[in-house]
């Protein structure tokens, strides 16, 4: 489910997706993540890494919630 949800995110996708929640293992997780801490992740930079920030600002759920 994270990774799908995370595909929907413009400039993510499902290769990132998946990098994403293999470094980080959960929505929450990723979504509490600094920019630094998700561009340590393979294939992320800083355009990836804002459009993470700015769909979870966007969206106002709790991480918890969105699982």
């Amino acid at each position: 489910m994270a990774v799908a949800t995370l595909s929907t995110i413009p400039m993510i996708g499902t290769g990132r997706a998946r990098e994403l929640v293999k470094r980080f293992g959960s929505l929450k997780a990723i979504f509490e993540a600094s920019i630094k801490e998700l561009k340590e992740t393979k294939d992320v930079g800083y355009k990836s890494a804002q459009a993470l920030k700015n769909f979870y600002k966007a969206d106002m759920r709790k991480p918890e919630d969105m699982y």
